[in-house]
């Protein structure tokens, strides 16, 4: 029997993009996946690629001092996630975690109708631990996530990553990107948060990556909120070979291209990276809710599937150093990419689906 599902979760990469695959495997099976998003410049854009029917609700999001922002925000998302049910008339609603969850949980509840919950980072943020006590079943992408929270049943599942990520081939990727797959190619992203202080990072350190892998191709995507006519000048003065965008909808041909990636450490990158089998530098962003971050990225360190380094302390030297670590030493690549192997759930969105169908 055809099932119809709602899938919320965005204002980020990481709550949209797991979300999107579990939605492509429930329209595999024949059922009928409904995508709620964020109203945020992110969820937008990305909205533009996608396949499946959705629809974005007003931004929903909790900032200490502004009880009254979050109330009118929470109940105009309530009215309009009501109006969205009543014509989709969903039999269930997985939420991926952050505020826009909240309104299509809470109505789902009402409606009496099972809620799901995916969490993907090693430390669950505020809106989850919320979210949980209103579920009936949860799965986590890291195995400690579960101990905190606390009188929720979860199943380990891993982090679902698009299907897309798994049949890439790098000469392929870089030819369609223009690069040059003799040489090797950096992919540098700080996702749809958090950019601006990991484009420091680089443009402080163009000047070192140049002179010591002149070789070294670049892949920067520089975010929505910075000025990418200055960073390509930082490139330009460096005679480091780049290209920017500011967002790029193609991550398939970035990570296909890639020998190895500088980026935030959100746990959907990360499962991307596991799904690549891409060695990479982590520099966690140090806003991040509970620095769950750093956890996520001490997760990967601890088992040798990534490096890791704060922001504070990612001087142009230890930049330079990691990346010669992770482009020229062979030996480091081979063991980093089994420890990626590891960490890789290719059946994550398999399994969410088989527990929330049975």
């Amino acid at each position: 029997m055809q099932k119809r599902v709602v899938i919320a979760g965005g204002g980020t990469g990481g709550h949209l993009f797991p979300g999107v695959a579990v939605a492509d495997e429930f329209r595999r099976l024949g059922h009928t996946p409904f995508l709620l998003l964020s109203d945020k410049q992110v969820d937008l854009q990305a909205a533009k690629t996608l396949e499946h029917p959705h629809a974005h609700l007003s931004s929903v999001a909790w900032q200490r001092g502004s009880r009254l922002v979050f109330l009118t925000g929470f109940m105009r998302g309530l009215r309009e996630t009501a109006s969205i049910f009543k014509v989709r008339q969903p039999d269930a609603v997985l939420a991926m975690g952050g505020f826009t969850s909240l309104c299509p949980v809470f109505i789902a509840r009402l409606r009496r109708r099972p809620v799901f919950l995916h969490e993907s980072n090693s430390m669950p943020g505020r809106a989850v631990r919320i979210l949980a006590r209103w579920a009936n079943k949860g799965f986590v992408g890291f195995e400690k996530a579960s101990r905190r929270l606390s009188g929720l049943q979860c199943f380990s599942t891993g982090t679902p990553v698009r299907s897309s990520l798994r049949q890439l081939d790098r000469q392929t990727c870089c030819k369609a990107l223009g690069f040059d797959a003799r040489r090797p190619v950096l992919l540098v992203t700080g996702g749809s948060q958090g950019a601006l202080g990991l484009n420091r990072c680089m443009t402080d350190s163009l000047a070192a990556i140049g002179r010591s892998l002149p070789e070294l191709q670049i892949l920067h995507l520089v975010g929505l909120n910075d000025d990418i006519d200055k960073i390509r000048t930082c490139y330009r003065h460096a005679g480091v070979q780049c290209l920017l965008y500011p967002f790029f909808k193609r991550m398939d041909l970035a990570l296909g291209a890639a020998d190895a990636a500088v980026g935030r450490a959100g746990a959907s990158f990360m499962a991307e990276l596991a799904a690549v089998r891409l060695p990479s530098l982590l520099i966690p962003f140090p806003h991040s809710a509970e620095n769950h971050q750093r956890e996520n990225a001490l997760t990967f360190a601890d088992q040798g599937a990534a490096l890791h380094v704060d922001e504070s302390e990612a001087t142009p030297i230890c930049v330079v150093s990691a990346l010669k670590t992770l482009i020229q030493e062979e030996d480091t690549r081979v063991k980093m990419k089994s420890a990626l192997a590891a960490l890789d759930y290719p059946d994550a969105a398999e399994k969410i689906v088989s527990r929330m169908l049975s």
